[in-house]
């Protein structure tokens, strides 16, 4: 990851490895005890290209906590974080959002955000929250509550379109 503040990641790491020089062995105990504590802080274009190159449309800073415990075979995970001052483009209808802000946790099951807000480049505001369920094999299925005021939700040569009221938004990784 590059682009990132300066001393933006800390990692810690417990992993129950045996090593052996004479007579050489290496041996991992899968299910031993495992701790590991990551603390990110820096721009947030960078992660989410790790993920998802196509999503670098998506900007801001971020502040994550991940911490694993259990062991290899059973791990659980839980984080939290935020992202600060984020602007997010959907270049195919000009829509820009910007001033996003985003309150997160998650746990071995599913992501939350606890708070959502963001305004359009012509002050209409989004605020909402939501989830997204952490199983691989559903396609990560999500569902968001919005609440948008004025916002600016297609802006063409063409055509416009401004929102006003809630808007639910469910789908997976295949679409909403």
């Amino acid at each position: 990851v590059k682009d990132l503040k300066q001393n933006p990641i800390d990692v810690k790491l417990q992993i129950p490895i045996s090593l052996s020089l004479f007579p050489f062995s290496f041996y991992v105990d899968r299910k031993a005890d495992l701790s590991a504590n990551f603390r990110l802080n820096g721009r947030l274009a960078p992660l989410v290209e790790c993920f998802k190159e196509s999503a670098s449309n998506l900007t801001g800073n971020t502040t994550i906590a991940i911490d694993i415990d259990g062991s290899i075979d059973n791990p659980h995970f839980k984080s939290a974080g935020e992202i600060i001052e984020g602007t997010f483009e959907i270049p195919e209808t000009g829509a820009l959002y910007k001033n996003i802000y985003a309150k997160f946790q998650s746990d071995d099951r599913k992501l939350e955000f606890n708070e959502l807000t963001a305004t359009d480049a012509f002050q209409g505001t989004i605020k909402g929250h939501g989830t997204v369920d952490l199983n691989i094999e559903k396609y990560f299925p999500f569902a968001f509550f919005l609440e948008i005021e004025n916002t600016k939700l297609l802006r063409l040569d063409y055509a416009t379109a401004t929102g006003n009221g809630q808007l639910k938004l469910t789908g997976d990784l295949n679409g909403a």
